[in-house]
């Protein structure tokens, strides 16, 4: 009993309440943050546009927003409709607040009019939101009174992360960077056709300021001598250095002989690791390698003295 006529029109016509409320955060939100980020309160990915001209990292997170939240709140109306209540009234006001200062401001002809209309409705939507926070609190609008004043802060932290990476990376009245000398270091566990193509490339920077040094890091010596006995067939006379690696790590005794280079190095001098690498035809082929290189690239990028070249050998399709 009781789903009359009137009953359906009615949750018909919540429900294209609904679709246009959800419709217009999916059409708002993605510029809002668009704003945002070009303003360097936001991650700066989200002021792009992708190839169908919208600003889909918005649209893409305000969608995955939407989902955790359904799944939090296990779709319940009940429970979601505080959340919503809260934002938008929270919403109307700020926006008609932010309308009383611009008519203000620029006050053109009729402001004062406008300015009432706009104070009118600012205190309307306040009180509003007051009464559902309020009333509404242990019910799920705690979670939008909390998140609001935490992603306020987290703006703000981003803002002045941009804005001293910006100085930072600023050339106004900085002094020129000279390099006096380059210490080339090759790792090599073989000699194989990319470790060639590395040692051509670093023949290619060679000078005067320049000394090129082949990395082995080995925990057999049989190894070592094996690479040695190589580069004398080949006739390659770059000084060899052996790192001892006993517990058959690659990556840790190879950072550990830089950071002791690091510590000989004189204003001016750098290191330049060129690191071989062989490329595979396909990307599931990528996966039966070991990712030697790439995580040695990692690594070193985050010293300061240290430049990374990486020289790829190309595979062929099997």
């Amino acid at each position: 009993g009781g789903r009359n006529l009137m009953y359906y029109i009615l949750q018909a016509a919540t429900a294209i309440i609904l679709i246009l409320a959800a419709n217009t955060a999916f059409a708002g939100a993605p510029i809002m943050a668009a704003k945002l980020a070009t303003e360097g309160y936001i991650p700066r990915i989200f002021a792009l546009r992708g190839d169908r001209l919208v600003f889909h990292n918005g649209i893409l997170l305000l969608c995955a927003g939407a989902i955790a939240l359904v799944v939090i709140f296990h779709a319940s109306v009940h429970s979601l409709i505080p959340l919503y209540a809260v934002g938008v009234f929270l919403a109307f006001t700020i926006a008609q607040a932010g309308m009383v200062v611009r008519w203000n401001t620029l006050k053109p002809q009729g402001y004062k009019a406008n300015a009432l209309v706009n104070g009118i409705g600012s205190t309307v939507t306040g009180i509003v939101t007051i009464v559902i926070a309020s009333t509404k609190f242990m019910t799920g609008a705690w979670l939008v009174l909390i998140a609001i004043p935490l992603l306020v802060l987290l703006f703000k932290k981003i803002k002045k992360h941009y804005s001293d990476i910006s100085h930072q990376l600023s050339s106004q009245n900085q002094a020129p960077y000279y390099v006096v000398k380059n210490h080339i270091l090759i790792p090599m566990s073989s000699l194989s056709k990319p470790a060639l193509n590395a040692l051509e490339f670093a023949k290619s920077m060679s000078n005067e300021d320049t000394d090129i040094t082949i990395v082995h890091v080995s925990s057999n010596p049989e190894t070592a001598e094996k690479l040695r006995n190589k580069l004398k067939e080949k006739q390659i006379s770059f000084e060899l250095v052996v790192v001892e690696s006993p517990y058959r790590e690659l990556i840790g005794p190879f950072v550990n002989y830089i950071d002791n280079l690091e510590k000989e190095l004189k204003p001016g001098e750098v290191i330049t690791v060129i690191v071989p690498e062989f490329v595979t035809h396909t990307w599931w082929h990528y996966l039966l390698h070991n990712q030697t290189g790439f995580l040695l690239r990692t690594v070193l990028l985050l010293k300061k003295n240290t430049i990374v070249a990486s020289v790829p050998y190309h595979l062929k399709g099997m």
